[in-house]
């Protein structure tokens, strides 16, 4: 069941970030080919910085999950 709940979380945290590149491309203008790559580049740091930090959770989270059935087992055997 942990194997399930990482894969769950993984992903959800794979969607998220999908989701807010396209959102971000979604919303982007910029006026020239020099502005468009900086641009990218900061929103791709970013996106780097969010999907490290999301990766970060969904670790503590398939941790907690592992413990919780573990105390489960524990109290229903």
């Amino acid at each position: 069941m942990a194997l399930r709940g990482r894969r769950a979380a993984a992903a959800t945290a794979a969607l998220a970030a999908v989701g807010l590149v396209l959102t971000t491309l979604a919303t982007s203008t910029p006026a020239n080919a020099d502005t468009d790559l900086r641009t990218a580049r900061a929103k791709a740091a970013a996106l780097r910085v969010t999907v490290d930090q999301l990766q970060a959770e969904v670790e503590a989270a398939t941790e907690n999950y592992g413990e919780a059935n573990q105390q489960l087992d524990a109290v229903v055997t």
